[in-house]
């Protein structure tokens, strides 16, 4: 059985920073960009060149309640 790899959500970490993202042939766009974990990312996490973003919550709605039968 195979893990599958662990991915993470990564920014730049400074304004107007040029990080390349090798798995998607561009740049790691400002806002963000989710990625396979691996040594190229720590390297660039330990150099202070990118931040881990947290996902944010995802709001759910609440679920309905099944409609109530009748009573006789």
């Amino acid at each position: 059985m195979t893990d599958a790899p662990v991915r993470k959500i990564v920014k730049p970490a400074h304004v107007g920073a040029c990080i390349p993202d090798p798995a998607h042939a561009t740049d790691l766009p400002r806002g963000g960009s989710e990625v396979v974990w691996d040594h190229y990312w720590m390297g660039r996490l330990a150099r202070g060149e990118i931040v881990v973003v947290e996902p944010e919550a995802r709001v759910l709605a609440p679920v309905a309640a099944p409609p109530s039968k009748p009573t006789a």
